[in-house]
């Protein structure tokens, strides 16, 4: 055995309290069992008594119901808030055990010399209830002193008070071990178990920069199926203005710094108007609102997200010294979503909505949100639109476009 598999791990003060919880959660029902099963064993160990002297059951018996009596209000105690909290208790009842048990023995005839092995029985549970070391060292070490005082109290002889010991030392050893084994692994365990949880939150955070939360939702409870069809959504693409010549006058690296600012604010935008980021594409920004999770003002939001979107961008250029312009195209309609691919997979919008909101992006005008009339009739009465009539799109029939204001 390595000693490093000996040295109890070590937490921080919140990690330590964490800690504490989870093994007090762990142990609360096992200290349930204990406390019901230690009420009813001390009762019908009067039986014993009866055996070794019937005459004495009368005074053994009131000791033996109080004590399962603290047993039973420590049980329902364990459903209270208080109760469900805390392990001491359970401490607290192995030292009333040790206190009652030697008191019982000195009203049998040789009852030292007969029932004291039964005290490795309360110190047997000690390593279980345990979260700290200094639990078990009080609890075993009044397990220890406690019957002593008793049987110095009551007079017993030496004969006993060394054969009792000789019980009480090596049970109390073997317990103390047992209690700092089991918390090592305990402690370990958890440890081991909080680096697990913290690699999880790490890979579900690098998954939603991915995938939409509930997608993730799916595949992780076993749905193989990710494509949904959307009766109502609004696709968004937005697009620098002379992008061609701003690359081949800038240097990459500073080309690729502008992008990362620009795209950072527009990834932030759509998040906080809850609609969601598909992909960028060189210069090209694309979202949709609506999907994977329907929203009955999904055309608002997506032109607002428009609409912020210019502002950002204007910010941006005036920061940087560059005279550029955005275009920003909206077009709602029915289309398909879902995961594509087996490796480096993403999920993507289709359809010819899709297709529409390209082109009226691309024949927009820099500076302003070019939107279809499928969008503007989903639009609230109060928003202020410039009708531009009809345009013509590539590879599809003109159609009615209008200027967000």
């Amino acid at each position: 055995m390595q000693l490093s598999t000996l040295r109890l791990p070590q937490f921080d003060a919140d990690m330590e309290r964490r800690f504490r919880a989870d093994l007090t959660g762990r142990v609360m029902p096992l200290g349930r069992l204990g406390a019901a099963s230690g009420a009813v064993l001390f009762v019908a160990l009067g039986l014993w008594d009866r055996h070794l002297d019937p005459t004495v059951l009368s005074q053994t018996m009131p000791i033996r119901l109080a004590v399962a009596a603290i047993f039973v209000a420590a049980f329902l105690a364990t459903f209270t808030k208080w109760g469900s909290r805390s392990v001491s208790p359970y401490m607290v009842l192995q030292v009333l055990v040790g206190l009652a048990f030697p008191i019982l023995l000195s009203k049998l005839p040789n009852g030292f010399a007969l029932g004291v092995a039964g005290m490795l029985l309360p110190m047997s549970v000690v390593p279980i209830f345990s979260t700290a070391l200094w639990h078990a060292g009080l609890a075993l070490a009044a397990l220890v002193a406690i019957p002593n005082l008793v049987m110095l109290g009551v007079g017993a002889s030496s004969f006993e008070i060394v054969q009792a010991n000789f019980w009480l030392v090596s049970g109390a050893m073997v317990a103390a071990a047992l209690a700092y084994l089991m918390l090592a692994d305990r402690r370990r365990a958890f440890a081991l178990q909080e680096s697990l949880d913290s690699e999880l939150r790490r890979s579900e955070s690098l998954l939603l920069n991915i995938l939409p939360a509930n997608i993730i939702d799916r595949l992780n409870h076993g749905d193989k199926s990710t494509s949904d069809a959307f009766d109502s959504a609004t696709v968004l693409f937005a697009d620098i203005a002379g992008f061609t010549d701003l690359a081949e006058s800038l240097p990459a690296e500073e080309l690729v710094a502008f992008l990362n600012e620009m795209f950072g604010e527009f990834d932030d935008i759509v998040a906080a108007a809850g609609i969601e980021k598909i992909k960028t594409i060189g210069d090209s920004y694309m979202a949709v609102a609506g999907v994977p999770q329907p929203r009955a003002d999904h055309a608002s939001a997506a032109v607002n997200a428009g609409m912020a979107m210019l502002g950002a961008f204007e910010a941006i250029s005036r920061g940087r010294g560059l005279s550029l312009g955005l275009r920003v195209g909206v077009h709602s309609g029915p289309l398909i979503g879902g995961v594509i691919g087996k490796h480096k997979f993403s999920y993507d919008v289709w359809g010819d909505t899709v297709n529409v909101a390209s082109r009226m992006e691309s024949a927009g005008i820099a500076g302003r949100v070019q939107l279809s009339a499928s969008t503007r009739d989903l639009l609230s009465p109060s928003m202020t639109l410039e009708p531009r009539g009809e345009i013509e799109l590539k590879g599809h029939s003109p159609i009615e476009a209008l200027l967000a204001l």
